[in-house]
């Protein structure tokens, strides 16, 4: 069943937004003006990782559709609190 969610970030910490086993497919959409960060990994990164994609109010959102089991999905705020919403 598709469900849709909404979801508050702040920049100090990752929040875990799916993960593959549960939810192979995922879609994340901008809901604020404040960009977000987002991580595919199978543990939570460091704060302070460079390995994340940005999204914006620019951006057309971000689909995975195939999200590998043992994967998940980590989303924090970049610099101001920020919120999404989530289809999964």
């Amino acid at each position: 069943m598709t469900t849709t969610v909404k979801v508050d970030l702040v920049s100090t910490e990752w929040t875990e937004i799916a993960n593959g086993t549960t939810f192979p497919e995922v879609a994340i959409l901008m809901k604020t003006i404040y960009p977000i960060c987002f991580h595919v990994g199978t543990e939570v990164p460091a704060i302070d990782t460079e390995a994340f994609g940005t999204l914006t109010t620019y951006s057309q959102g971000l689909n995975l559709p195939q999200l590998k089991s043992g994967d998940k999905l980590y989303a924090r705020a970049l610099n101001s609190p920020a919120t999404i919403a989530v289809v999964k």
